[in-house]
């Protein structure tokens, strides 16, 4: 499918795990979509995740960079 990326080249990509991908998708953060066992993500939820700020306690990833 143009457009979507599967959830390891997702990964890959943004530096999160294939679990944490799960849970976002889970949570509708992002949306995915299941075709056969695996799921796919549209591609520009790649810009999202790497511009979305860190939610970690106080630790804030561009700060820090």
């Amino acid at each position: 499918m143009k457009g979507y990326i599967t959830t390891k080249e997702m990964s890959e990509r943004v530096g999160l795990t294939l679990q944490r991908l799960h849970q976002l998708i889970k949570m509708g953060e992002i949306k995915g979509e299941k075709v056969g066992r695996d799921w796919l993500i549209e591609e520009r939820y790649v810009e999202i995740i790497l511009n979305r700020p860190e939610k970690r306690g106080n630790y804030d990833r561009k700060k820090a960079a």
